[in-house]
């Protein structure tokens, strides 16, 4: 484990929901992108996005919704059909088995593990199309993102002001319980 992430504390808390269905997100399924955005503080939006984004563009839009199952994965969170996070991987262009990853929950869901329950579900349909690892950049203030990293087993470096997480999709896993 990397010393950069050894020092974030990782509290497990109970799921305020046990009702989270967890599905492949649709391509082209824009309101279940755009229901989660709503969701987020404008901090959180800071801490995914890494700026200030009041609203998603046309375009951010169409992009964030754009999966294809191979080159660009994701998975939904859903409690009663509204959608509280996601979590998406994007293959490297120059190396096949990599691929970026980000998550978003909705601030309601946060801190109660959905995010490590959307990573593993991401990682077995990321697994089943080649990546062997996804890389991630973190907001150095995101302390929720930077603990999950930790409990995954995560390495992590700084790179332009920025945590560069990575996590090996390969081997032992951590549970997501």
């Amino acid at each position: 484990m990397s010393e950069l992430l050894a020092h974030i504390p990782f509290q497990r808390t109970p799921p305020v929901s046990t009702e989270w269905v967890i599905e492949p997100l649709r391509r082209g399924d824009t309101a279940a992108v755009t229901e989660l955005f709503d969701a987020m503080s404008a901090r959180s939006r800071q801490q995914r996005f890494h700026n200030a984004m009041p609203r998603l563009s046309e375009r951010m839009l169409a992009y964030l919704s754009d999966v294809d199952g191979e080159r660009h994965i994701a998975v939904a969170a859903r409690v009663r059909g509204r959608c509280v996070g996601i979590a998406r991987a994007v293959v490297s262009r120059d190396r096949a088995s990599v691929a970026d990853v980000a998550v978003a929950v909705a601030d309601d869901h946060q801190r109660q593990g959905l995010g490590r329950r959307l990573i593993h579900a991401l990682a077995a349909d990321a697994r089943a199309v080649g990546i062997r690892e996804f890389e991630g950049s973190i907001h150095p203030g995101n302390d929720a993102a930077r603990g999950l990293a930790r409990s995954m087993a995560a390495t992590a470096s700084y790179d332009e002001g920025m945590l560069r997480a990575t996590l090996s999709l390969t081997g032992a896993f951590p549970s997501p319980a």
